[in-house]
């Protein structure tokens, strides 16, 4: 499976770990940045990730703010979502690891 990922500044402390968790599972992850912790405009960031899923053929965005796993289960069972926002101040990168 191919994985677009981007975060702000503020997210790279929860986008690192669940990049590295996916590439240990054996997907691609394609890493739009940011790759600093100083301070960008985070909008850009979600419009490339929406701009690459969208160029993907047959695919389509949907987007969800979800804050566990329940939230992105039911994101994607009734809502059909297939990106995520997360919020890395809001929720740890414990959170927001796949169950086991």
């Amino acid at each position: 499976m191919t994985w677009f990922a981007g975060s702000d500044h503020a997210g790279l402390s929860l986008g690192r770990p669940l990049v590295a968790l996916l590439r240990e599972l054996g997907d691609e992850v394609i890493d739009l940045g940011s790759h600093a912790d100083t301070s960008v405009d985070d909008p850009g960031y979600g419009a490339d990730v929406g701009r690459r899923v969208a160029d993907t053929p047959g695919a389509f965005v949907r987007c969800a703010v979800v804050h566990d796993t329940f939230t992105a289960e039911v994101a994607r069972q009734h809502n059909n979502a297939n990106v995520v926002a997360l919020g890395a101040r809001v929720i740890g990168p414990g959170v927001a690891r796949p169950g086991p």
